[in-house]
């Protein structure tokens, strides 16, 4: 088999086999598993039907990848369900807000210095390059990033403002509502008991 990613074409720097599937590095996409049967099956359908959603499979494994989430194998049949994942950005604003907590992720200090590599567009769910330059060009407008260095051919370096700082904060406090209203609706499906919104915003007695 080749050895490049069936999502981004970039070269994969890692991949080995298991019993029933392979797990690949992806400099692009991250750290993702896949059945031999994906690879010889998906590749007709990205880059088919489903060849201007593909970069949004890559920005899925790659933010999953970031915060190692659990990657689910796959295969033939789910690869479609992971287009339908809500932690897929609906919009251009949900991209710079992915975009600026990757970079808030990989800040150690305030003001800390990240480096962006343009050959990765899956950080922001970009399409190619030239979107996650645009994109990084909005973060920079809105005041939320720095660039403090632009060589051709190198990656940049940027640093979040005290802007950009509390916004990515806000945006992290957005996601742990979401998941612990999730958790709250399965807990009251389990228990067989109507959720609504009222009664999320009480305390609950889960284990």
């Amino acid at each position: 088999m080749e050895k490049i990613c069936i999502f981004c074409k970039n070269a994969i720097t890692d991949k080995k086999g298991h019993f029933s599937y392979i797990s690949i590095t992806c400099p692009n996409c991250g750290d993702y598993s896949i059945t031999c049967d994906a690879i010889e099956d998906l590749p007709q359908h990205l880059e088919g039907k489903y060849k201007n959603k593909k970069h949004l499979i890559s920005g899925l494994l790659r933010e999953q990848s970031e915060y190692k989430l659990k990657n689910e194998v796959i295969t033939s049949e789910n690869y479609l369900e992971m287009l339908n994942s809500p932690k897929i950005p609906i919009n251009l604003s949900e991209k710079i807000d992915k975009l600026l907590l990757y970079i808030h992720n990989h800040t150690s200090t305030f003001m800390g210095k990240v480096l962006i590599d343009h050959h990765q567009p899956a950080i922001a769910y970009a399409m190619d390059s030239k979107e996650l330059e645009n994109l990084l060009k909005a973060l920079v407008g809105l005041i939320y990033i720095v660039e403090q260095q632009h060589i051709a051919g190198h990656p940049n370096i940027y640093f979040l403002t005290l802007d950009g700082l509390k916004r990515a904060e806000e945006l992290q406090q957005q996601q742990i509502h979401i998941s612990r209203f999730y958790r709250t609706t399965w807990w009251c499906i389990l228990r067989g008991r109507f959720c609504s919104w009222s009664w999320f915003a009480c305390d609950l007695d889960m284990p």
